[in-house]
């Protein structure tokens, strides 16, 4: 299996958060955190990354990377949007 094999990184709704893809998610957990699954996925060529492909959360630790940009009007936006794991934008091009 090719790493990089496709562009699915990231996909998070408020009903789950899914890491990889291709077939099966590297690393899904559902939306209250409660629950996660993992498998290969063709995005990371990775194993398994569990003890078994279905396993019941008992820690989550996120991170957020916010960074200094020369253009002050997206760092205006970014000041008055509300904080959360994924921020989606869509425009018809």
């Amino acid at each position: 299996m090719e790493l990089g094999a496709n562009r699915y990184f990231t996909l998070c709704f408020t009903e789950y958060l899914a890491i990889g893809g291709g077939g099966h998610f590297a690393l899904y957990l559902d939306g209250d955190l409660l629950n996660g699954s993992s498998s290969v996925s063709e995005t990371y060529a990775n194993p398994c990354l569990a003890h078994s492909e279905d396993f019941e959360v008992k820690e989550v630790e996120l991170w957020g990377f916010v960074y200094g940009s020369k253009y002050e009007e997206i760092l205006a936006l970014s000041r008055t949007e509300t904080p959360g794991i994924c921020h989606w934008s869509m425009s018809n091009q």
